[in-house]
């Protein structure tokens, strides 16, 4: 019998929807990234993300943590300086 583990195994039709879905979720990501880019210099942003790859050209980049701005500042110096971040960005990976 097979043994459980914490990944999944997705087939037929399953795999073409995730598929699908991570195709559209990086599209929509694209075109939201460019479209931050475009009005940066234009005026103040406030942008919410949970994918660093959306903040990581960011002026200020301000980390929460049980409800608490726990650090502040550029992401690369974050990732230096602050250990949460640096653990984020080292599951995710994204260009500079």
């Amino acid at each position: 019998m097979a043994q459980l583990t914490t990944d999944y195994l997705v087939a037929g039709a399953g795999a073409s929807a995730l598929a699908f879905a991570d195709c559209l979720l990086s599209e929509t990501e694209a075109t939201i990234t460019d479209s931050l880019s475009e009005l940066e210099d234009q005026m103040t942003l406030l942008v919410v993300a949970h994918r660093l790859s959306t903040v990581q050209h960011a002026d200020t980049v301000f980390v929460i943590d049980e409800g608490k701005i726990v650090a502040a500042g550029k992401l690369r110096d974050l990732e230096q300086d602050v250990p949460l971040v640096k653990k984020y960005i080292a599951l995710m990976s994204f260009d500079d």
